[in-house]
């Protein structure tokens, strides 16, 4: 057996394939040469890296680009963070500098944990609160009015029967520990 073998060249190489949970996991599955021209192909990649490149294929329900590949399918955007930077460490999420899911644009991309997702997404006004919620049940107005009323000696349970929630739920609104954002200068 000859000792002396020449080394692939780097196209070659398997890469770290990004598993569901979020993880690189090099010893379950690789990323081919093959999968790679097949991924590339999905992708509307544009003159502009200022550009985003739009997944062409299936999305998550999320809006996220869908690639699958031996038995499963990954986030696209994390195949092309892998493709062009490499493994995505444990405990951080490939996030978008363009907030469009379906970008699969390398220069678009930044790894990041999942506090930075979410201090992300606040700075750029993207969280969904309040009367924006399509769980909501209540009004600014109806909040002012639940902690007006509790102010002036209504108790919890009372106004919690009448909204039809639970106790817990008027407690966390008038502590504003939710709806902080609604304010009404008379009851500081």
């Amino acid at each position: 057996m000859n000792s002396y073998r020449v080394a692939p060249r780097s196209d070659e190489l398997p890469r770290p394939w990004p598993q569901p949970n979020g993880r690189c996991d090099t010893m379950k599955s690789t990323i081919s040469p093959r999968y790679e021209t097949r991924f590339w192909s999905r992708v509307d990649r544009r003159d502009s890296e200022e550009e985003c490149w739009e997944w062409t294929a299936g999305r998550f329900s999320t809006g996220y680009g869908q690639f699958w590949a031996d038995g499963g399918s990954v986030y696209a955007h994390r195949i092309s963070w892998v493709l062009t930077h490499g493994p995505i460490p444990n405990g951080l999420h490939v996030l978008h500098h363009c907030d469009n899911r379906a970008c699969c644009n390398p220069h678009h991309l930044f790894l990041g944990t999942h506090s930075d997702n979410m201090a992300d997404m606040v700075s750029k006004g993207r969280n969904v609160k309040g009367e924006r919620s399509p769980n909501t049940k209540f009004s600014a107005e109806t909040i002012l009015d639940i902690r007006r009323r509790y102010a002036q000696g209504e108790t919890q349970v009372a106004l919690a029967r009448e909204y039809g929630v639970r106790q817990g739920t008027v407690s966390r609104i008038v502590r504003r520990t939710v709806w902080a954002h609604v304010c009404d200068p008379s009851l500081t």
